[in-house]
């Protein structure tokens, strides 16, 4: 079955990991809120860090989310994407706002007040698309068949909201009510109201996800994990009593579990599709070097082998075997009892064949027709004349049994010849000397093995001593 999306379903270990994450989440929550009331100091070096790690897992994830909905059209990964991308772009100027970077410009009015409303913004509107994603979810999903149309429609919408929001806080032009004193102290405002608000928003969410979503995939069960960060960083960071303070620095932690929970399943989900279409390629391409009925090497893959044994022994200087086999008087075996009969007649040789082909390296292939061919890298050639003499035993000694019970014999000629090879071009001259010596064993009677002729080996010795110069000295293959 292809690949097509991200919709794996967790396994065991995964929803250990789960649990475990989501406890760890509830006790660190509620040692901070217990223990966080004490001051702390300003850190611009967490802050840019903990900004740039933020931007990075929200833009990635949007981007992920995104083009799994323009593969499948469902518009909850639209929303999802859209969730994300809301965090991406104001997050950074919340934080900006926090390290007084933004306000050291004349052009913007924006500062620590604003920075808390920013941060408002950005923790209420994430869990209320995050809802509406999951309530688009569910057994009949809602999809488009447009969804590049739609992705530019939704995204031109969201970037304008985010334009609106950005340029009020930014540049004055709204006056909105302090929630956080000079002191750094929390007001009424956001105790009172904006926490609750933000704690519902993130439950709300929190509920559609699971409810909606059922754990039924990776980014669902790993989105519940980033929606339960959300809700308690959301109750951290507001009864922690002040900014800056210890339970608002672990609140900040709690943010980047949320922000990367998803991004991790994302990136998880990724390589296991990676590995898996590799996995899937690498079948593809066993089945388009095997022979479908003897289920030997094909043509193809024993040229490609041949060639690339042919480079390797040439660097090496090895020998190299190869045996060429032909099924004796097989156009008449198959005039004789039909062609399927010849099938499972070549099964049977292939299965021959088979039992002496050990070597990783050794390649048997259904040649053309009813001939094959042994590859044997590394391989002298009177160790090649014996796997020969092995195999067409083998062939002889085995009796074909028809279709009506009777049992026929069927032999096979056998031709064997070796070399050094000095070029890439000897990978031909191999296959002309076995191919001669397979007609000589026809020739000679058939069922018989046979080496290439003296006169073959006494030039091709000749041709292997002029290439190094030394004409007179002929090399012993």
């Amino acid at each position: 079955m292809p690949v097509r999306q991200l919709d794996i379903q967790p396994g065991t270990k995964q929803y250990i990991s789960i649990a475990i994450v989501s406890i760890i989440l509830l006790l660190g929550s509620g040692w901070a809120i217990v223990n966080g009331t004490a001051e702390g100091t300003v850190s611009p070096s967490f802050l840019g860090s903990y900004g740039t790690a933020v931007f990075i897992f929200e833009v990635i994830t949007s981007l992920l989310l995104l083009s799994q909905f323009l593969r499948t059209g469902r518009f909850t990964y639209a929303f999802l994407s859209m969730a994300y991308l809301w965090v991406a772009l104001i997050s950074p100027v919340q934080i900006m706002l926090l390290n007084d970077t933004i306000s050291l410009t004349s052009s913007f009015r924006a500062g620590g007040k604003e920075a808390s409303w920013l941060w408002t913004f950005w923790h209420v509107g994430f869990p209320v698309i995050i809802a509406i994603a999951l309530g688009l979810n569910g057994s009949n999903p809602v999809i488009t068949h447009r969804p590049v149309f739609w992705a530019w429609y939704l995204y031109t919408a969201e970037l304008i909201i985010i334009a609106i929001v950005l340029s009020f806080s930014l540049f004055g032009w709204v006056s909105f009510p302090e929630m956080v004193g000079t002191d750094n102290q929390f007001g009424n405002l956001l105790t009172q109201v904006i926490g609750p608000l933000v704690a519902i928003s993130c439950a709300a969410a929190l509920f559609m996800v699971v409810v909606k979503g059922r754990f039924q995939t990776d980014i669902y069960a790993w989105l519940a994990v980033a929606m339960l960060a959300a809700f308690c960083e959301g109750i951290v960071s507001v009864y922690s009593g002040s900014r800056f303070s210890v339970g608002w620095y672990a609140a900040r932690v709690l943010s980047l579990i949320s922000s990367g929970s998803v991004f991790v399943a994302l990136l998880l989900d990724t390589m296991a599709l990676y590995l898996r279409v590799i996995d899937q390629n690498r079948e593809l391409r066993k089945i388009a070097s095997i022979d479908k009925l003897t289920q030997l090497s094909n043509r193809r893959e024993f040229d490609e082998r041949l060639a690339e044994e042919i480079r390797r022994a040439t660097r090496e200087r090895k020998t190299m075997s190869l045996i060429m086999l032909d099924i004796d008087f097989f156009k008449s075996f198959n005039d004789s009892y039909g062609h399927q009969t010849g099938d499972k007649c070549l099964e049977q040789v292939a299965a021959s064949i088979r039992k002496f082909i050990s070597r990783p390296a050794d390649v048997a292939a259904r040649y053309g027709g009813e001939e094959f061919a042994v590859l044997l890298p590394d391989t002298a050639e009177h160790s090649a004349f014996e796997l020969a003499e092995d195999i067409r035993k083998d062939i002889s000694n085995t009796p074909f049994r028809l279709a009506d019970g009777d049992h026929v014999t069927v032999t096979a000629s056998l031709g064997v010849s070796s070399l050094t090879p000095t070029s890439v071009s000897d990978g031909d001259e191999l296959i002309k000397s076995a191919d001669a010596a397979l007609y000589l064993a026809k020739r000679s009677g058939r069922n018989r093995v046979q080496r290439p002729t003296r006169t073959w080996h006494s030039e091709r010795q000749e041709q292997e001593a002029k290439v190094d110069g030394h004409p007179e000295i002929l090399r012993k293959g």
